[in-house]
């Protein structure tokens, strides 16, 4: 896990081909959390035991990094962002870190088109992503599309001009 002292606040440097996280050499051991990009909408395996006893595990065992993916569907309501939130805010408890999954349009649909997405739909679920996470010190990165498999590079210069 991060330790960030009693500031909260990471500081990335990076020196003989070696990230370091407030000079502590950063390894990162990451695994993904599915469920939030489902139509289930919550976690897997909170059927089983609670987010605490999985993210004690993740400690226990070395992880220092979830990718948490979600579904633009599931990011449309105020109580399923509150428990994105709640969730990044419970893992940084723990020290770990998270990157953000923009992984579907809708729930389920795991292998949605990437070329079918509305762009100003989908820039505005990362503005509200952006939005909800922005004080969270654990988030340190973000997949801004899962596996965009169906786009040519000449495709890009739509979403980045």
């Amino acid at each position: 896990c991060i330790n960030t002292g009693n500031t909260g606040n990471l500081q990335w440097t990076s020196k003989n081909n070696q990230l370091y996280i407030n000079n502590n050499k950063f390894n990162m051991k990451g695994l993904s959390w599915f469920g939030f990009e489902t139509g289930n909408y919550d976690l897997y395996g909170l059927d089983k035991h609670n987010a605490d006893w999985y993210l004690n595990w993740m400690v226990n065992k070395g992880f220092n990094a979830i990718r948490l993916p979600f579904s633009q569907a599931f990011m449309t309501s105020s109580s399923n962002q509150a428990k994105y939130l709640r969730f990044v805010q419970q893992a940084g408890q723990y020290g770990v870190l998270i990157m953000p999954d923009f992984h579907s349009d809708a729930a389920g649909d795991w292998r949605g088109a990437f070329w079918a997405l509305d762009q100003t739909t989908a820039i505005n679920t990362w503005k509200t992503v952006a939005s909800l996470l922005k004080d969270e010190w654990n988030v340190f990165m973000a997949d801004c599309f899962n596996e965009p498999h169906d786009v040519s590079n000449g495709q890009w210069n739509q979403w980045t001009s």
